[in-house]
């Protein structure tokens, strides 16, 4: 039991690999946009509102449900809080999971502010984005400072990416793995009297190292054998609503277990089973979910370049 439970818990450390890559992919290229002076506002601040909202929207609307069938107040001020990215700051998470989309929305706005006081020197548009930055800067005297710095590791790793080697992905593949146990041992744990949760934020900043090294290699790496590319199309497709994965899943636990879902004390094929059932309903709502609200992600962003020219 220990062992399963073990190996279906590494959700945390999930949302720091999340956060590099966010980085590295959005952070990064942001930044060598910067500096070839070919950075967008307007696009970057479209193509990221749209890219969080949309999701946002659907856990929203279905947690509005849930709690209706759970005959829970629907708290309007936290909705609102929560719609606006102010949860941990102003207000709580009006679903679990949401804790660490305010920190992704800060991160891209406080890039999105030094990009404005970088190519705006003296002008309104960087008075601003110093404006801006200061706000953020309040912002994450209540949020965790050093999840920005594990993002922009993730970032400076994409002006990184080398050539390939043939031990660094292995050696941080090893590392990333002691660390992650590293961090179970971390979370609320003791050991010999001492709180070793004191040490947590450091060993967080050296997986999001390890973790940016590690993506750093493994991009110069394309699969090529059919079980490696059957692999890679696999994860690509779920790749695609893993995001609203993420955000809907607790409210659909909240619905099983409303309607008496149990919980399991032992290993055994009933309950893998029924772990294996509850799986696949929450991906299976998550998908409908997806082709209604994420999936055209495109299609708004495109609209809204088309039609609003606010920025």
């Amino acid at each position: 039991m220990f062992v399963f439970y073990t190996l279906t818990r590494f959700g945390h450390e999930a949302v720091l690999i999340f956060f590099v890559l966010s980085g590295f992919l959005v952070g990064g290229k942001a930044i060598k946009r910067i500096r070839s002076n070919t950075f967008d506002i307007r696009s970057y601040v479209i193509d990221r509102a749209v890219r969080i909202v949309l999701p946002l929207l659907s856990a929203l609307v279905l947690e509005v449900i849930v709690r209706h069938i759970n005959s829970k107040e629907t708290e309007m001020s936290t909705l609102i809080g929560n719609i606006f990215s102010l949860q941990g700051i102003l207000c709580k998470p009006y679903i679990a999971t949401l804790w660490s989309l305010s920190y992704e929305v800060w991160f891209y706005i406080i890039l999105c502010a030094f990009a404005c006081c970088i190519l705006n020197v003296k002008k309104a548009k960087g008075y601003v984005g110093l404006t801006v930055i200061f706000l953020c800067f309040a912002v994450f005297t209540k949020l965790k400072v050093y999840y920005l710095f594990i993002w922009l590791l993730g970032a400076f790793g994409f002006l990184y990416v080398g050539k390939k080697s043939r031990f660094a992905p292995y050696a941080s593949a090893l590392a990333l793995i002691g660390l992650m146990c590293a961090l179970q041992l971390t979370s609320g744990s003791r050991f010999g009297g001492v709180y070793l949760e004191n040490v947590r934020p450091y060993i967080e900043l050296l997986f999001g190292l390890i973790a940016s090294l590690f993506i750093t290699q493994i991009v110069n790496y394309r699969p090529s054998s059919k079980i490696a590319i059957k692999l890679n199309n696999t994860g690509t497709r779920l790749a695609a609503f893993s995001y609203t994965l993420y955000l809907v899943h607790f409210p659909v636990i909240s619905v099983l277990l409303h309607f008496g879902a149990p919980k399991c004390e032992t290993v055994n094929i009933y309950s893998v089973s029924l772990y294996i059932a509850w799986l696949l309903i929450a991906m299976l709502t998550s998908y409908l979910l997806y082709l209604v609200f994420e999936r055209n992600t495109g299609k708004v962003k495109g609209w809204i370049k088309k039609n609003i020219n606010v920025l």
